[in-house]
């Protein structure tokens, strides 16, 4: 992405949505799905992600099961860090 108002515009949606999904931008037929991992202010302190071959990661496949595992894990790490 090279404009600057279509980047924001993109940061904008992944933020309302709460995921990002990278399709081919760094690796070819390669597509991964990431969520943040909050602090105690919901400001984003790292994210989650996973990988894998783009044919794997069809659109039912990442919102019936990778963004419900990747949400969960988030939740769990941020609950464990939050509490030390």
């Amino acid at each position: 992405m090279v404009d600057r108002d279509a980047l924001i515009d993109e940061l904008e949606s992944i933020r309302s949505q709460g995921y990002a999904v990278e399709d081919e931008e760094r690796v070819r037929g390669v597509k991964s799905v990431a969520v943040p991992i909050e602090s105690d202010d919901e400001t984003p302190d790292g994210a989650i992600s996973v990988a894998g071959p783009k044919h794997d990661f069809g659109a039912n496949r990442i919102e019936e099961q990778l963004l419900p595992t990747l949400q969960n894990t988030a939740n769990v790490i941020e609950l464990k860090t939050k509490h030390y």
